[in-house]
């Protein structure tokens, strides 16, 4: 007889098109809105101090002490947070 070795997270979503699972009771669209409003603060404190030509998504995601990959999870460049 196989044993799946596979766990099941009894936390875990059971409604259908549900994706991810709650962190610290917040659940994954909370966390990627405060993502979200964390880099538009480093934004204007990064675009303050450098101005926008100057300053990349590098700097942005260092003040926001976040990767770049949830800069691209928010936004699809300099231009759209700029905007935002």
């Amino acid at each position: 007889m196989a044993v799946s070795r596979t766990r099941v997270n009894p936390e875990a979503p059971s409604t259908p098109g549900t994706l991810g699972r709650r962190y610290g009771g917040v659940d994954p669209e909370e966390r990627q809105r405060q993502r979200k409003a964390r880099l538009i603060e480093a934004a204007l404190a990064v675009f303050g101090a450098n101005g926008y030509h100057p300053s990349t998504v590098r700097d942005v995601c260092k003040e926001a002490q976040l990767t770049s990959r949830y800069f691209y999870e928010s936004f699809d460049g300099m231009e759209a947070l700029f905007k935002a």
